[in-house]
């Protein structure tokens, strides 16, 4: 490891933290880069070439490696490792090594300074819209371990001046980051924590590049990987396969929208691939095993995996007695004693699936397996269903999550489908319910379904250039990395009747749905014959054609079908003026623009553009880069914070919105 000397920031190589104990051992520092301000290893090295007599690098590095030099020196400190200018970044195998290494690294220093530019000295710590609740540092990624790992923690001020330790201000920390104060307190080790409480940990922090989303975890989770910069989503895959070969916690599947209730009288089951040939299953993320990010757990915060039978008996004894978790919950699973168990479930990776052997419910015509997982006194259940494209008929592949709603009508539409991946069974595994009912589970070998790669950016009309319009990869990609919004394309899911080019009728749906939020707005493009009719203008066929398109931000459950028609004096748009129209109000605007396709030598097709504007899409934006004003904690974090002098933040609220909200508007856009 490359660290650094506080007197003169020259740096030097040492062999690792150990090779330091014999200097009095080093300090380090947490932080959030700015851009344009860090300074390279390669950069400081070039330092010393460039000092004048009686200089040092020291004199010439940046403010914040200067300040915390002079800083570690005072302290008594020789060395000290800041990771923007002590990692060599461009050789990867020192990369991937230092990101492997990063836990201990951290976990070895005497102190590590928490650098918070962005948090004045005399800042009110408790008020609830303090500075130092809002700074950005408590929502990056890798700040996350950096905030665990080390004994002592120094909180330092924008001025560089000592606001407090990690020790004195835990509850204070654990109300902001939701990370138990026990575990910061260094009363309880990391470990003992099960897996989904630690993912939900991660769900509202941001990293530059999506792969950090899972290198910055594997220290937390005592995971060693390479890294691979441009695997994209991969990387949180790799990392939960390796999470379940190393662990025996199956709390890594309970994530994913949880029905209230197991009452089932007044719904119908029925598969969420409900057409023989849609390819529903193949973008639905709750559809497989494994989690699409960490925000996918956001809701995991009292999710506890217990295998002991006497322990699932005693921890719902403690349930009864308080309904909000405890510290006697997490002493209670602090040692796998695994007396009483009648068996633990087992996850193995294959090419085919992931081999589970686990007890699975079979009744009232689902498939649940029982995920030895509490929620609020619950045990869970993972829904399942049947791979309708199963490749092996005698080890039949099974997808996760399940919906409970009408099924189409003969026209194709769905009405009110309801998609959940969690169901609550009842109690301990020898007192299963299931709506009402005792029923039992019976230890099955199944293989679950898990994505090879993030969803496709695919639009299926843009198959042709004969198509009246195009939607580019260009413009999916930017509402993706901007605003977190998925493609979802109606026209992708069923196949096209009766020829493999779409002419504009009937209208097809282009949907864009946030994930997290459940915020949408949907596209409707079509072509109109009329346009080129007596009944409108000459010169507004040879202007624009027949195109039309309407769109609209989704505030509630969309409608089942496409709108039965348009209106030619208001969608068409060659009466638009500039080929751009503006739909929504001020709570989320969505601008649409056309132009003509150079590809398309006839000049029929039209390239769509949109720009989104108002407060719901300024949020999420704002959400994505990490420069939103926090205004309430995550669920599952801790409403309060326990003690008269540290209020809970005023105005705190929670989501309003039920958990299958989003799979009920995802479900509905056909």
């Amino acid at each position: 490891m490359w660290l650094l000397s506080t007197d003169s920031a020259e740096l030097h190589w040492f062999a690792g933290p150990e090779s330091v104990a014999s200097e009095g051992g080093y300090a380090i520092l947490s932080h959030v880069w700015v851009g344009g301000e860090e300074q390279t290893l390669q950069e400081v090295k070039a330092l010393v070439a460039q000092c004048q007599p009686g200089q040092s690098p020291r004199d010439l590095v940046s403010s914040k490696i200067k300040e915390c030099c002079q800083l570690a020196e005072r302290h008594g400190f020789k060395w000290v490792w800041i990771d923007t200018c002590c990692i060599d970044k461009t050789s990867s195998s020192e990369l991937s090594e230092a990101i492997n290494s990063m836990f201990r690294y951290y976990s070895l220093a005497e102190v590590c300074y928490a650098f918070l530019y962005d948090v004045p000295t005399n800042c009110a710590l408790y008020e609830g819209d303090s500075a130092f609740r809002n700074s950005k540092w408590h929502r990056r990624g890798w700040t996350l371990q950096e905030l665990i790992a080390p004994a002592l923690v120094l909180f330092l001020s924008a001025e560089w001046e000592a606001i407090g330790t990690k020790m004195d201000l835990a509850k204070l920390l654990s109300h902001i980051t939701g990370v138990e104060d026990v575990v910061l307190r260094l009363e309880c080790p990391v470990e003992a924590i099960h897996v989904a409480k630690r993912m939900a940990w991660a769900a509202d922090r941001r990293t530059t590049r999506v792969e950090d989303e899972a290198y910055c975890l594997m220290g937390i989770f005592g995971i060693n990987m390479p890294t691979l910069y441009g695997e994209g989503r991969l990387a949180f895959r790799r990392l939960q396969e390796e999470i379940m070969k190393n662990s025996i916690d199956s709390s890594l599947f309970a994530w994913g929208p949880c029905k209230s209730d197991a009452r089932l009288t007044d719904t119908q089951p029925s598969e969420l691939a409900v057409v023989q040939e849609t390819t529903i299953d193949a973008h639905c993320p709750e559809s497989f095993i494994f989690a699409p990010a960490p925000s996918a757990f956001r809701k995991c915060g009292a999710t506890y995996y217990i295998s002991d039978v006497e322990k699932q008996r005693e921890y719902l004894r403690n349930r009864k007695k308080s309904s909000e978790a405890s510290q006697a919950d997490i002493e209670l699973f602090r040692g796998l004693n695994l007396t009483g168990v009648t068996g633990i479930p087992t996850f193995t990776m294959t090419a085919y699936g992931v081999h589970a052997h686990i007890p699975v419910i079979d009744a009232l015509g689902l498939k649940i397996a029982v995920l030895f997982c509490f929620r609020h006194g619950e045990q869970l259940g993972l829904l399942l269903h049947k791979c309708r494209s199963t490749p092996d008929p005698n080890r039949p592949l099974y997808h996760t999550c399940y919906s409970f709603g009408s099924l189409p009508d003969p026209s194709g539409a769905i009405s009110s489908l309801d998609a959940y991946r969690l169901i609550p069974v009842g109690g301990t595994l020898d007192n299963l319910v299931l709506d009402g009912r005792r029923v039992t589970a019976t230890w099955q070998h199944i293989f679950l379904a898990y994505r090879n790669q993030s969803p496709p950016l695919f639009v299926s009309i843009n198959r042709s250039l004969e198509s009246p319009f195009r939607v580019p990869q260009s413009l999916v990609m930017k509402l993706r990395t901007t605003y977190g919004f998925e493609l979802w394309d109606s026209s992708g899911r069923y196949p096209l009747q009766n020829t493999s080019v779409w002419a504009g009728h009937p209208a097809r749906l282009v949907d864009f749905i946030h994930d997290e939020s459940g915020e949408a707005f949907q596209v409707w493009l079509g072509y109109c014959d009329a346009a080129t009719s007596s009944r409108l203008s000459r010169s507004h066929a040879s202007r624009g054609r027949g195109h039309w398109a309407v769109a609209y931000p989704v505030t509630s459950t969309t409608p089942a079908r496409p709108p039965p028609e348009h209106v030619c004096s208001s969608d068409h748009v060659s009466l638009w003026r500039d080929g751009t129209k503006t739909f929504g109000d001020i709570e989320g605007k969505v601008q649409l623009s056309f132009s003509t396709c150079r590809m398309s030598g006839d000049g029929r097709t039209q390239v769509l553009d949109i720009v989104l504007d108002g407060c719901i899409y300024l949020d999420l934006k704002a959400e994505l880069d990490g420069t939103r004003v926090q205004t309430r904690p995550p669920i599952g974090r801790p409403s309060s914070i326990p003690s008269t002098s540290e209020p809970p933040r005023p105005g705190a609220v929670t989501s309003s919105s039920s958990s299958s909200t989003k799979a009920t508007r995802r479900q509905g856009v056909y």
